[in-house]
């Protein structure tokens, strides 16, 4: 689950919207993040669509993941309308994009783009193709990504396929500056468009 540090984060992110593109979110599952992000959103006013991507269908390993934390899913539940329902009074700015997530998936985030958070896809193809499409609506030295699972592959050793988002940013390096690293507890960081 997401810590404090990186929901904290989030708002933050949100307060400091500056007008110039969407948010958008991939991988929101019960939309923990989604609210941290929104709720700054709209401290600032944000008045246009927050476009959240998921398959918001439990997999047997969300069921698990849930089960810890107390929530009883089942497997192929249909999630949206709980995140929809977590995400409360922000509910009406967002557009839910309910797909899977997999191989066939095509990245047609809407333009441009001012806020990015990732939390899927973690490993490539996807991420590569996801990073490509944002970069081509990206606003150069505005435009925030938040790699949600950067740094996961160090909690899952021997998963070499998720050092898809390091191995990006490295052969990108000169497109992208690191403006939030290591955040308590978490595996995220945070990067801006050049």
């Amino acid at each position: 689950m997401t810590p404090p540090s990186v929901h904290d984060y989030l708002a933050g992110l949100g307060r400091a919207w500056r007008g110039r593109g969407v948010a958008v979110e991939v991988g929101c599952w019960l939309g923990a993040t989604s609210l941290s992000l929104l709720t700054g959103l709209d401290e600032v006013g944000y008045d246009l669509p927050y476009h959240a991507y998921d398959r918001w269908r439990a997999s047997s390993e969300e069921v698990v993941k849930a089960r810890r934390c107390g929530l009883e899913l089942a497997e192929g539940q249909d999630l949206l309308p709980l995140y929809l329902a977590n995400v409360g009074a922000h509910s009406a700015s967002v557009v839910a994009h309910q797909q899977d997530l997999g191989a066939d998936f095509s990245f047609e985030f809407p333009d441009p783009v001012e806020i990015c958070v990732l939390d899927a896809p973690k490993t490539d193809p996807l991420f590569t193709s996801a990073m490509d499409s944002l970069l081509s609506r990206a606003v150069p030295g505005v435009t925030v990504v938040g790699l949600l699972d950067y740094y996961l592959y160090e909690r899952r050793p021997g998963r070499h396929d998720l050092l898809a988002p390091v191995d990006y940013m490295r052969r990108r390096a000169g497109q992208f500056e690191r403006v939030s690293d290591r955040l308590e507890g978490s595996t995220a960081a945070f990067f801006r468009c050049r």
